[in-house]
């Protein structure tokens, strides 16, 4: 999923001039894909759908925090706004899809298959370890895209464009749309299928077979009992994460699932689809306005989107959600927004929870910003400890059980400190 080496033809957030939007933490370079004439760029909506795309994401920006890259800059994240849908039901029974999104995943193979363990999208592993994970090793042209998201501009839906506009009903919200979608790609998605599987499916399948790759949002899942055991774990204590219990669970109803949020000690319940009906359910919470309506709280992430508790179209996560977040891996500023609109935290003074630290680990291209690692003969040596000097704050106790090479005749070898 490359971006186009000439971005001239796309819309894009043009706040620079090289069509980069700075945000608060983090930037961006989001690209438009609709044909002339059609969705963002249809000329009486197009370009404040695309204002409003581009606000909620500097307002995530401001919330976010970011380490920057080994030159000391912010990370930037590259995003794909795919060709709009035209989409309508044609049941009342039906759902409208408003919006879709897709975190991508990048350099979790090796030849000879796919490896195991808790995966981190490239939005997360951009913004929380400051590099680019789709340089290297295996890229050479054009950059990859981070993620994507997608919008939907049938005729027979109707759009609130104004993100001062929160009493929007009978329309329906982009920007609380937008922000929902934006939650997904930082990592609010499931991978687990209904068998409890992997969604990443491999052709050569995985070693060992009854194991997968699972996102960090599957880590949080537990069963709703006394001691809250996880959906997934690793059977070595390593990457082998393997679905425990009876699968069952992915097809009960009301409040059998939920997901810990390791900061507060709370637990919030996942949609429960009483009949599976694909992983996208397992990447939403379960609300009052759900379609299976099992709870009485009102989420950003629910799966339909409605509005909060005050008949509001949602302008930011709720705190629950972005202690979630935290939970992930992420770090909250407690500042929503860049100030411009009146909803956001400097203003209005309603401001969002601080929490979270930075825990990521980077990928190794030498020292000095990437100068590479360079032998004038084999064998040679790396100390552990420069594999981890660009990492973000990762403790130096390596379990040497748990090191695996990913391509490469590699042999990890524990030695005394001298």
């Amino acid at each position: 999923m490359t971006q186009p080496a000439d971005r001239s033809l796309l819309s894009t957030c043009d706040f620079n001039a090289d069509g980069t939007l700075s945000g608060g933490h983090f930037s961006f370079q989001v690209d438009f894909f609709d044909d002339p004439g059609i969705g963002f760029n249809d000329p009486t909506f197009g370009a404040a759908a695309r204002a409003v795309v581009c606000q909620a994401l500097r307002d995530m920006s401001f919330l976010i925090e970011a380490s920057p890259d080994c030159n000391g800059l912010p990370p930037v994240l590259r995003l794909k706004i795919d060709a709009s849908m035209n989409e309508y039901p044609t049941s009342a029974l039906d759902p409208i899809v408003l919006g879709r999104a897709n975190p991508l995943y990048y350099n979790f193979s090796n030849p000879s298959g796919q490896m195991p363990g808790w995966v981190h999208n490239s939005v997360w592993r951009t913004v929380n370890g400051g590099e680019d994970p789709t340089n290297y090793p295996f890229v050479n042209g054009e950059p990859v895209y981070h993620g994507m998201m997608r919008f939907n501009f049938h005729p027979n839906i109707s759009w609130n464009f104004d993100p001062q506009n929160v009493l929007s009903a009978p329309q329906f919200d982009l920007y609380s749309v937008v922000l929902h979608e934006i939650c997904h790609l930082l990592g609010f998605a499931s991978l687990v299928t209904d068998n409890g599987t992997s969604d990443i499916d491999p052709l050569g399948g995985y070693t060992p077979s009854n194991s997968g790759l699972y996102t960090n949002y599957d880590r949080l899942l537990v069963r709703n009992e006394s001691s809250y055991s996880p959906l997934l774990s690793p059977v070595n204590n390593c990457y082998d994460i393997t679905f425990q219990g009876n699968i069952n669970v992915l097809t009960d109803p009301c409040n059998v699932i939920l997901l810990r949020d390791v900061n507060t000690g709370l637990y919030l319940p996942v949609v429960a689809p009483n009949g599976w009906i694909d992983n996208v359910e397992m990447s939403h919470l379960d609300d009052i306005g759900g379609p299976f309506a099992c709870n009485s709280t009102h989420y950003l992430m629910n799966r339909s989107v409605i509005q909060n508790a005050l008949g509001q179209s949602f302008r930011r996560p709720t705190d629950a959600e972005i202690n979630l977040l935290c939970s992930m891996g992420y770090k909250s500023s407690g500042v929503y927004g860049d100030g411009s609109l009146s909803f956001h935290s400097v203003v209005s003074g309603n401001n969002p929870p601080a929490c979270g630290e930075f825990v990521a680990g980077v990928d190794d291209d030498g020292a000095n910003c990437h100068d590479h690692f360079v032998f004038c003969e084999l064998p040679g040596t790396i100390s552990i400890s420069t594999i981890l000097a660009n990492d973000i704050g990762v403790l130096p106790n390596i379990d040497a059980n748990c090191i695996e090479p990913v391509v490469g005749n590699i042999t990890f070898t524990a030695a005394p400190a001298i």
